[in-house]
């Protein structure tokens, strides 16, 4: 689906110059035309061939013949619309101990993801689960508020960085499945976002955003109505 030639793969190297293996984890149900969208706006932000391991995690019954990017891919289906929680548990299962994770979903356009950045920060900061990339508002009280942090879902942040790093915002409100990056330890026991917060807020984490409050969006969410985890579907 993602067409063109890859990007030159950046150095796959931690601040601390330790080797970092990339997984990409796509999840989906099924809306191929975002699908397929969505990859080839990564190949052309991030390069498709910059991962190590591509993991497709589809709800579906039969997953499509693709091969996305002219890479390989590690297709898995439920078996059918079992929901949220089953496709993010599917994935999750998937993963090795030690693995640096971009989750994508499948209906998200990525602009723009400094992915070792993210990661160095999260190893700097070993109790923040995850850094996500903010997409567009897409409420009212998103967009009074300039973004997702500040609005009704995610009402209070700590703003970090400056000269001498990078921007990025904490809190401890959601643990979202919109883009973002964790470390495969943090995928233990899926369900859907309430879930998962409130299984890491109990173990004293908290969770970060990328880049500073009133950015540009990262990414941009193309399937708003008839998402994974939307009425209807949600398990």
């Amino acid at each position: 689906m993602a067409g063109g030639g890859a990007l030159p793969s950046p150095c796959h190297s931690s601040a601390q110059g330790e080797r970092m293996t990339w997984t990409l984890l796509v999840l989906g149900h099924g809306r191929w035309d975002y699908l397929a969208r969505t990859l080839n706006a990564l190949e052309a932000s991030v390069g498709v061939g910059f991962f190590d391991r591509r993991i497709m995690s589809l709800d579906v019954e039969i997953a499509p013949e693709i091969a996305p990017g002219g890479v390989s891919w590690e297709i898995l289906t439920t078996g059918g619309r079992k929901g949220l929680t089953a496709n993010v548990q599917q994935g999750w299962d998937a993963l090795g101990p030690s693995e640096w994770v971009f989750h994508l979903e499948e209906d998200f356009l990525v602009h723009e993801a400094p992915l070792n950045q993210m990661a160095a920060v999260l190893q700097s900061h070993p109790l923040v689960s995850e850094m996500v990339l903010e997409r567009q508002p897409v409420n009212a009280s998103e967009h009074v508020n300039g973004g997702l942090l500040g609005g009704d879902n995610i009402p209070t942040f700590t703003a970090h960085g400056g000269p001498r790093g990078p921007f990025w915002r904490e809190q401890r409100h959601l643990f979202s499945f919109n883009p973002c990056v964790y470390h495969s330890s943090v995928a233990a026991v899926g369900g859907t976002e309430r879930v998962v917060t409130d299984r890491l807020l109990a173990d004293g984490r908290s969770f970060g955003f990328w880049g500073a409050q009133g950015d540009a969006p990262r990414c941009e969410h193309i399937g708003v109505s008839g998402g994974m985890g939307s009425v209807g579907w949600r398990a």
